[in-house]
């Protein structure tokens, strides 16, 4: 094969996926919004403790996964896991060691959710958690403070 016929292939390609599987018309606004929550996020260093992601099943790392799949991503901290739990529009999380405190959604694009209480055991439930890239924050009861890297919900 010569360049031309190469180039020539890889257009045809090229347009065949464009048609088959087109780019969602809003993912450059969505990953915007996670690289301006990850510059946030840096700001935020002082105040909260940055978990790092160590797990996330397949389906989290799927580009485009269906609305009723069952998600679940764990991130850790110097003294601190989180293990949360996405499934159509509801976020279940557990914190460990259990302790009370509160959690909050930060959507990149948009207002944060209320606070939810963490029980004792530390778990939490955010019932309406809005599609689209956001963090979480978590306060303990004696101070100790924590943030997400981005995620997709």
């Amino acid at each position: 094969m010569n360049s031309q016929n190469d180039a020539a292939l890889l257009d045809a390609l090229a347009e065949m996926w464009a048609e088959l599987d087109p780019m969602p018309e809003d993912l450059v606004a969505q990953m915007s919004a996670v690289v301006e929550a990850a510059c946030a996020a840096e700001t935020l260093a002082e105040d909260y403790e940055l978990l790092t992601l160590v797990a996330a099943d397949a389906a989290a790392l799927e580009v485009r996964s269906d609305p009723e799949t069952l998600v679940v991503i764990e991130f850790t901290g110097r003294d601190v896991q989180v293990l949360l739990r996405l499934s159509q529009g509801r976020l279940d999380g557990w914190a460990a060691p259990a302790a009370a405190g509160s959690a909050t959604l930060v959507p990149a694009d948009g207002p944060s959710s209320d606070p939810v209480d963490i029980d004792d055991d530390g778990r939490f439930a955010i019932r309406r958690a809005p599609n689209g890239p956001a963090t979480l924050r978590i306060t303990f009861a004696d101070g100790r403070r924590y943030e997400t890297p981005p995620f997709v919900v």
